[in-house]
């Protein structure tokens, strides 16, 4: 089963079925490039770093090229490679966007906080599996098997172990064979990561209070304000559109679960972001990612699996908080974050525009008409 685009109607939007990707390890990060044609090589994949030292999260990118080598179903790689299916709007949006990366990135998470799994040889558990094909539900990945999600995963976790050992190699992607193998291992010193990228080395700016304005354009798009002093307002620059397979289900104002979040668990790197208030940590985006991840998770909880598929998300949350970014949230805040979130966008969607105010010290969330 792949999920590729039929190859005689759009040659150009399908995956490639064999191609080279390098891997430079540059100790804060992993760049990757892929050949182009001319030979001329190309920065392809997304910078990533490790959330912690040498938890070799920043060769996250080989689970990208297993998935795409193995079921032939990868949003970031087709993102990457410029592979997106736009001659179909609908899939474009539902299949290749940014919610479906998000969720991606989400089954890597799961994959990779599995204990003992990302540096052992047991298989990954059943129950993890039964939790991957969940989230994966709404997306075409969702006709995928156990033992599909199984044989990408090892070969995952077997390319992950050689790139994560030499550091730096060339990764062969073969789609034909359902495989990847790692070639030109540079066998010299690894570059050993400063202490000093991590998110532990920082502490978090201590916001108290903001307020946020959501409001829809008549293009559908939702734009952020964020109130500065003297009661004026500035554009953050974020702009979310609908990304989703059902354009009713309202995902254009998830950023509402990012404010409750704030507010109930006093841990939004998104917002910090849109404070512009990062705290200096140099890898920042990762933790942003891997909230817009849960996010996107919770929000597909919602629409499908009720209360009891959300308080399992509230806690592999907190549980993907402490692994990655060394929070402790418990799952209790992580339950009432996404339910305010959830109670947010539905207020959101009736009126299309409203002021969001946070109080972190009393955990208080305010939504008014703007």
């Amino acid at each position: 089963m792949s999920s590729d685009a039929s190859p005689q109607s759009h040659p150009c939007e399908s995956l490639p079925k064999t191609a080279s990707f390098a891997f430079v390890d540059t100790g804060e990060n992993v760049l990757v490039y892929v050949d182009a044609k001319g030979g001329q090589p190309f920065h392809v994949m997304r910078t990533a770093s490790d959330f912690s030292p040498s938890d070799g999260y920043r060769w996250f990118q080989v689970f990208c090229l297993a998935f795409a080598a193995v079921l032939g179903w990868s949003p970031i790689l087709r993102d990457a490679l410029g592979v997106k299916r736009r001659s179909n709007r609908t899939v474009e949006k539902g299949q290749d966007g940014v919610r479906a990366q998000m969720i991606e990135e989400y089954v890597i998470a799961l994959a990779m906080a599995e204990d003992g799994w990302i540096g052992g040889t047991a298989p990954m558990s059943d129950a993890l599996l039964s939790e991957i094909q969940d989230a994966v539900a709404h997306l075409e990945a969702g006709q995928f098997s156990q033992h599909d999600w199984h044989h990408a995963l090892d070969v995952a976790r077997r390319t992950w172990r050689m790139l994560a050992l030499y550091g730096d190699g060339v990764v062969e992607f073969d789609r034909l064979n359902k495989e990847l193998r790692v070639t030109n291992i540079n066998k010299n010193e690894k570059v050993t990561p400063s202490a000093s990228i991590y998110i532990g080395s920082y502490e978090w700016p201590d916001i108290k209070r903001v307020c946020f304005r959501l409001r829809e354009t008549k293009h559908g798009v939702v734009e952020i304000y964020r109130e500065i002093q003297g009661g004026a307002w500035i554009n953050t620059g974020s702009k979310a559109e609908e990304w989703s397979l059902n354009p009713e289900d309202g995902f254009r104002w998830h950023d509402a679960f990012h404010l409750a979040s704030l507010a109930k668990t006093g841990w939004s790197p998104v917002c910090l972001a849109l404070c512009q208030q990062d705290g200096g940590v140099s890898n920042a985006l990762r933790y942003e990612l891997l909230e817009e991840a849960i996010i996107a998770r919770a929000y597909q909880a919602f629409c499908g699996g009720g209360v009891h598929e959300v308080r399992q998300v509230a806690k592999r949350a907190s549980q993907l908080c402490a692994t990655f970014a060394g929070v402790k949230i418990d799952s209790t805040a992580w339950e009432e974050a996404l339910l305010e979130g959830w109670r947010l966008r539905t207020e959101l969607m009736s009126i299309g525009d409203g002021k969001i105010q946070v109080d972190t010290a009393s955990r208080h969330i305010e939504f008014r008409p703007a």
